[in-house]
Formats: C-alpha cells, sequence, structure tokens
C-alpha cells in the first residue's frame, strides 16, 4: 500500500486500480471516494471510531473519550445529523470499541478492560439504554472485533499473548459466551472481522511485513483457512465490511496517514487493489454499509473530532 495525507482533509484525486477498475464504491458503484467532502463531527477521542447500521437511514457510531469510558452518536437520516455523544456506561477502556448490530435496535459493544479481558454491553432501544457491562475472561493484546454470521449469533476476535487471534461466540444474542477457539495468526494489529455471508467470518489483520492478511470460516469458526495475503504497507490494523453475497472490503491506514480500501467480489479470490481516500489519521477506521455501492467511513482526525464520508 501506498501512503498518504489529514482527517481534517484535503484529498487527491483518485487514481485507478491495479486492475484498472474506475475507482469508487467498489466496481464503479457511486462517485470517487476522493472527489466527496468529508463532514466534521466534534468530538475528542482517543481511540478509532465503530460503526454500525441497523437500517436504511440509521448509522451509529462509537468512540473512547478521554475519560477511557465509551461514548455513542446516531444519526437517523444516514448522516446529514446527528445525536449528542451519549456514555455507554463506565467502562474503563484500554482499547478502541467494536459494535455489532443483530437488527432493529440491536446493539452489541465491545472493549478491552483494565484487566485484558473483553467486556460488552448492550442495547435493545437503539441505544438510549443499556444493560451493564459483562466480562469475557481473557488476555486480551488488542482491541476485539465484532461480526454476527447468523441470526442470534455474537462472534467476538482478539488477539492474544502468543499474537494468534482467537474467537469467542455467542449463540443467545450475547447472554452467554463459549470459551475462545485459536485461529492463528502472527499478527502486529488489532483485528478486523465480518461476515459476507451465512454461516460465514472473515479476520483479517496486519502481519509483521505489513501486508494485511486474513483467514476464512465457513462454519461459524470451528474452523479456519489458512492465512492470505494482501500486499500492503498498513500503518494500523484493518477494519472490513461487506455488502453481502461473498462481498469483503477492507480498509487501513498507509504509511502517508491516508486512508485505503481493497475489495473483492467472490470472497477473496481476485481483489482490485488499494485505493486511496485520502485523509490523515494515525488510528484505525470504521466503515458501515448498506445497500450494494453505500459505504459510511469514519475516522479520528489529528484534531481528535470524528470525520465522516459516504
Amino acid at each position: 500500500m501506498v501512503a498518504g495525507a489529514i482527517l481534517s482533509f484535503n484529498f487527491l484525486a483518485p487514481t485507478r486500480s491495479v486492475t484498472g477498475n474506475l475507482l469508487g464504491y467498489g466496481y464503479g458503484f457511486g462517485p470517487a471516494p476522493s472527489t466527496l467532502p468529508w463532514q466534521r463531527i466534534d468530538a475528542s477521542m482517543t481511540s478509532g471510531p465503530a460503526a454500525a447500521s441497523w437500517s436504511a437511514s440509521r448509522l451509529d457510531v462509537f468512540g473512547r473519550g478521554n475519560d477511557n469510558n465509551y461514548y455513542h452518536l446516531s444519526s437517523d437520516n444516514n448522516g446529514s445529523t446527528w445525536s449528542g455523544w451519549s456514555p455507554v456506561g463506565t467502562a474503563h477502556a484500554t482499547s478502541a470499541p467494536a459494535v455489532v448490530t443483530l437488527g432493529t435496535n440491536m446493539l452489541e459493544v465491545f472493549g478491552r478492560g483494565l484487566d485484558n479481558a473483553i467486556y460488552h454491553n448492550s442495547s435493545a432501544n437503539g441505544g438510549v439504554g443499556w444493560g451493564g457491562w459483562s466480562g469475557i475472561p481473557a488476555r486480551a493484546t488488542s482491541a476485539p472485533a465484532a461480526a454476527s454470521s447468523a441470526a442470534n449469533r455474537v462472534d467476538v476476535v482478539a488477539r492474544g499473548t502468543d499474537n494468534a487471534y482467537y474467537i469467542a461466540s455467542s449463540t443467545d444474542a450475547g447472554v452467554t459466551f463459549r470459551d475462545w477457539v485459536r485461529i492463528g495468526g502472527n499478527a502486529t494489529s488489532d483485528p478486523g472481522l465480518v461476515s459476507s455471508a451465512a454461516n460465514r467470518l472473515d479476520v483479517f489483520g496486519r502481519g509483521l511485513d505489513g501486508a494485511i492478511y486474513y483467514s476464512t470460516s465457513t462454519d461459524n469458526g470451528l474452523t479456519w483457512s489458512s492465512f492470505k495475503r494482501i500486499a500492503a504497507s498498513a500503518k494500523t490494523g484493518p477494519a472490513a465490511t461487506t455488502w453481502g453475497n461473498s462481498s469483503l472490503i477492507v480498509f487501513a491506514v498507509g504509511q502517508d496517514n491516508a486512508i485505503y480500501d481493497n475489495e473483492s467480489q467472490n470472497g477473496g479470490t481476485t481483489w482490485t487493489g488499494w485505493i486511496r481516500w485520502g485523509g490523515s489519521t494515525n488510528v484505525g477506521v470504521a466503515a458501515a454499509t448498506k445497500t450494494v455501492g453505500e459505504l459510511h467511513l469514519f475516522g479520528r482526525g489529528l484534531d481528535r473530532a470524528l470525520y465522516h464520508k459516504d
């Protein structure tokens, strides 16, 4: 991955991917990312963001504040206007947050605690109220990543003390979690996790060489493929999202602090090559997708505010 630019943002014009496809929202959908303006949302974030969407017009974003608690921001009109920031309980978080939605109004937020365990908190009313933090015993050395590969299922991945990724899963909407299962890898970053089809999970991470690696499970995390390499020189760990039907979209920050994405429409068999979105950030980013071609990207700027591009 070549490198680039601030989240307070003046962007270079886009180029073509290595395959020659026009750049934009994956395979020619929508305008090129570098031509669109960024929206600044006041904040003083001490982590990268997490983002989710549970309806055609809804966006939910989370970040860690100066007091190490997580805060929640939402929009019911795809980011035209935003609610104020509201706390997600008292977290004492030591990592960026992760979030997954299981359906309308349902949010499950994850983070690492002072004891390196993974904690989660759920809301059934779109973040108006929260159930309280519950712990999943762990010795995590990264922030978590979360996804859902089936109804009422929650999957969370974190890096262990051996630098491998591990997965813990719930089949009762986060009420209880099974013990951690080792996925493998030799990771140097927080993970990214996405489910692009029923029972499928893809975990992404940065390797020792700065490239992005990913492993796939098609049985809800019981077994995993060997890790495959996507050439890159990433400064941060990846974020992953999908439009479904085995599409994969992975974001990372380059050595120039610009944001890049790489996309596959066939479950990772082929990739478009890295597309430069621009910006300037030094922490991981987040993305939320809706219908095919609609993507919302979030990052923390150098001024620690939240920035949004769609």
